[in-house]
């Protein structure tokens, strides 16, 4: 069978100008226990993520980020399938690029946030040390997330989840 010439190939399978050797694990971690372990630990944050999306007290934005962030460190395939994913990849590409997140995120996951801390600490959090810990976590969180850029208008298509019913 005859290969192409290099001119021939799409400009995707145009093999490298050097003589090195392209690593198909660049940017990945070396070690492939922290490979596997990085992908469970994203599984379960996406695990997470998506039941917050139904039950109100578990925030979906952060561990939809640790999903992103697990995956972009282990799996390619994975990484690549989460920033496509029309539910989620606009805003983990968003976000990414610098763009932030949309003013309506950023307030469902700081409400979120906040109430399932204060039903924590109330409910069951007795120590002082403990209930310090937790305000100043959130309170951080919080801060960072208010630091985010907002988009001015969001002009994201709608997504499954948020298609609304509209007359013509």
């Amino acid at each position: 069978m005859d290969r192409e010439s290099p001119e021939t190939l799409p400009p995707a399978e145009t093999p490298p100008a050097s003589d090195e050797e392209v690593d198909p694990n660049e940017g990945l971690v070396s070690s492939r226990f922290l490979r596997v372990l990085l992908i469970i630990m994203g599984h379960i944050s996406l695990g997470l993520g998506v039941i917050g999306i139904v039950l109100p007290l578990l925030p979906t934005t952060p561990f939809l980020l640790l999903a992103a962030a697990c995956y972009s460190k282990s799996s390619r395939r994975l990484n690549a399938w989460l920033l496509h994913h029309p539910w989620f990849g606009r805003y983990i590409r968003d976000y990414r690029e610098g763009q932030g997140l949309p003013l309506k995120i950023k307030a469902r996951a700081i409400l979120l946030m906040w109430t399932t801390i204060l039903v924590t600490l109330i409910l069951f959090i007795r120590g002082l040390y403990l209930r310090v810990i937790l305000i100043l976590i959130p309170s951080l969180v919080t801060l960072y997330l208010l630091s985010l850029p907002t988009p001015a208008v969001e002009e994201r298509p709608e997504g499954p989840h948020e298609v609304k019913d509209r007359k013509s």
